[in-house]
């Protein structure tokens, strides 16, 4: 027998209250233990019926409270390289669609062709993309985050956007434009990299973002 958001909910808020906080896991578990209960009881409305500390509902939760937070946890060691790799290959999906592939090739063959006129300009006006880019999707996903909780695939979105910036800035030194003269080829193009990684990584959430959106059942 199906159960109803109502009961749905309630297995929802028994997982946050022991600790399970990472929504996308808790969701996953949720409809794990959901699909349980309806292939195993034949009254889901007894089962669910309140009836204090006795609820075959609230007895069934606690006899496997250890087992949830231990699959949590495994979930959780698990859950961040795994949702990084899905990124990385929408990346690359990204990467090699005709129309992203078109964009991308007429940004670099405009950088190659004015960096060789004027460096210092085409440098300062990458730079200023890149940091707007970052802030922006910074942003955004620090938005995500505040309104959908914790959740493990924002987060590998956050960092692999904190480390394409770590790359730009710090990996080797760059000189940052406008208050270093020493303007070089190698960092023009290091920025480029980056500001174009950025585009597509902005590209693989906006094609996750209706997957989320109905998965989550949630505004974004």
């Amino acid at each position: 027998m199906e159960l109803s958001k109502e009961q749905i909910k309630r297995i929802d808020s028994f997982l946050e209250e022991i600790g399970v906080e990472y929504v996308d896991i808790r969701l996953e578990m949720v409809d794990h233990i959901a699909t349980e209960i309806e292939e195993n009881v034949n009254d889901v409305d007894v089962f669910f019926e309140y009836k204090g500390f006795q609820t075959p509902f609230v007895k069934f939760m606690l006899s496997k409270k250890a087992q949830f937070l231990k699959s949590y946890r495994k979930q959780v060691k698990r859950s961040f390289w795994s949702n990084t790799k899905k990124i990385i290959v929408d990346v690359l999906r990204e990467t090699i669609y005709p129309i992203n592939l078109l964009y991308i090739s007429v940004f670099f063959a405009v950088i190659f062709v004015t960096e060789k006129v004027n460096l210092k300009l085409v440098t300062n006006l990458v730079f200023i993309g890149f940091m707007a880019s970052y802030c922006y999707m910074g942003i955004l996903f620090r938005r995500l985050r505040k309104n959908f909780g914790n959740v493990r695939l924002i987060q590998a979105y956050t960092s692999m956007l904190i480390g394409g910036y770590i790359i730009a800035m710090y990996f080797p030194i760059l000189p940052i434009p406008f208050i270093d003269e020493n303007y070089t080829v190698y960092g023009l193009y290091k920025l480029v990299m980056i500001l174009v990684l950025n585009f597509l990584i902005y590209k693989s959430y906006l094609n996750r973002k209706e997957v989320i959106k109905i998965y989550y059942k949630t505004f974004i």
